[in-house]
């Protein structure tokens, strides 16, 4: 570590668990008395780094050349995935760094930290509750980078969330890199999830993305939803990566694009307001035209209000890249014409969604002044706003809202109370 007095900062790539792991990292090296800065002031530049896709490496790569060429006295840390996958590809060229940190070595850095006295609240704040993952899909590197799923203690998680409702957070993410994995002795994510609600004040609560392995427990969720109508998010991110049966076990998904259905319509119908949103991967290995019109006729079906769309990425060491010969390589440009489809699809589907919401009433957090009387925020089922007329004193805070109307990338709202 460096002495005390010293300036740092902090730099993050990808999900929200590495986003949460980089909240504690600063709010940690603040507690042991460094100053953070900009970066190119820096004495010390951590990266938190990504390498779920190709293009996440290459740019990781590009801004440790750019921070070393604009600040080169400063210690220069890359911690996370990208050490990871310097440790199993030992083919993987040097990058000007002072220190690799892989997610083991983090994790233990970390060990046992709470969010401390020093925590300022925006009005939303990250929980980590896992990470690490063993179903290893296909496509996917995490297993191999973050190892087996590894949960924190539920007492550890209750005081993280307390503490952060205490500095005035209103709004918790619960994260990892597979929420559904989460297991302290007998209790279960759903559980955890419940013993939040009964044991803490936090006025709203939301997680990552929910695998679509839930299997019976989507009942116990629905019945938190009953009983909990106004602190769960309507908000769930189920991975559908693909709508062709044949692609979804060439993944390793683990079910079937009709089971799929059956639990995205079961949700839906039973959470009113739910904004169900996903992620798809174009161009996996031995995809056809029949099978992406598949993963289109399903999309519509589901009628998703978000989704994330990914152009297949070979990963070192998975099977998607060792097999990807075998099974049938699609070109760049056909991936390429493929995304563009499904984006011009998510677009149609986001904006039918948002239309149903006009004049129905949620809950939104105001982030920040956007203009005169005017915050940006998000509503509780994850759907983008300017609300208005707000009060700087409203901001940071839950507030409940009625949509009005669909204003480019937002919906307008009025504060209703």
């Amino acid at each position: 570590m460096l002495k005390k007095g010293k300036t740092f900062a902090v730099y993050t790539f990808g999900c929200r668990l590495n986003q949460a792991e980089s909240q504690l990292i600063k709010e940690k090296l603040l507690v042991e008395g460094l100053k953070e800065t900009v970066i190119s002031q820096a004495d010390w530049v951590i990266i938190n780094s990504c390498v779920v896709t190709q293009k996440a490496q290459k740019e990781v790569g590009q801004f440790v050349r750019r921070i070393r060429r604009e600040n080169s006295n400063c210690q220069l840390w890359l911690v996370g995935c990208f050490a990871d996958l310097k440790r199993i590809d030992h083919q993987l060229s040097d990058l000007p760094v002072d220190r690799w940190l892989t997610n083991k070595e983090k994790r233990a850095w970390l060990k046992g930290f709470l969010v401390p006295t020093s925590f300022k609240s925006q009005g939303r704040g990250l929980v980590k509750i896992q990470e690490g993952c063993q179903h290893f899909c296909s496509y996917c590197l995490v297993p191999y980078l973050r190892g087996k799923s590894v949960s924190l203690p539920a007492d550890f998680v209750l005081n993280n969330v307390r503490r952060l409702v205490e500095r005035g957070t209103k709004w918790v993410v619960l994260t990892g890199v597979e929420v559904i994995h989460y297991q302290d002795h007998n209790l279960d994510f759903l559980s955890l999830v419940e013993k939040i609600l009964k044991q803490t004040s936090v006025k709203l609560i939301s997680f990552g993305s929910i695998s679509p392995l839930i299997g019976n427990g989507v009942e116990r969720l629905i019945r938190l939803y009953q009983k909990f109508p106004q602190r769960l998010a309507r908000h769930l991110h189920l991975s559908l990566q693909s709508g062709s049966n044949k692609i979804l076990k060439l993944m390793n998904r683990g079910y079937s694009a009709q089971e799929y259905l059956s639990l995205a319509e079961r949700l839906k119908k039973s959470i009113a307001g739910l904004n169900l949103t996903t992620d798809i991967i174009v161009g996996f290995p031995g995809e056809t035209k029949e099978d992406f019109q598949e993963t289109l006729a399903l999309v519509k079906k589901i009628g998703f209000g978000k989704i994330h769309i990914f152009r297949f990425s070979p990963r070192p060491r998975t099977l998607a890249e060792k097999k990807a010969g075998q099974w049938g390589v699609v070109d760049e440009k056909t991936k390429k014409q493929r995304a563009n489809q499904l984006a011009k699809l998510e677009k149609k589907l986001r904006l039918k969604f948002w239309r149903s919401l006009l004049g129905t009433e949620a809950t939104a957090l105001a982030f920040e002044k956007f203009g005169p009387k005017v915050a940006s925020g998000q509503t509780d089922n994850f759907v983008p706003v300017l609300i208005k007329p707000i009060k700087r004193k409203n901001l940071g805070r839950l507030l409940k809202i009625r949509f009005e109307k669909i204003d480019g990338k937002h919906i307008s709202a009025f504060q209703v109370n």
